[in-house]
């Protein structure tokens, strides 16, 4: 392999390295269902987990 190879390979390396570092400082840790956490609902024609769901935007990266 020539230098200008492996130098571009580890920049390629540390680049792929520093995304994934930044995607984990941007993710968001959510509660299912917010400060009533995960519960079943009393009423079952209701949707509570589809309405916190609604008020929420993801990304990728981020836990429920």
């Amino acid at each position: 392999m020539s230098l200008t190879f492996k130098r571009a390979r580890h920049a390629a390396f540390l680049l792929g390295l520093l995304l994934v570092r930044l995607n984990e400082a941007t993710a968001t840790v959510f509660q299912v269902g917010g400060s009533e956490g995960w519960t079943v609902p009393k009423d079952p024609s209701t949707q509570p987990y589809n309405q916190w769901a609604e008020k929420n935007r993801f990304q990728i990266g981020d836990s429920l």
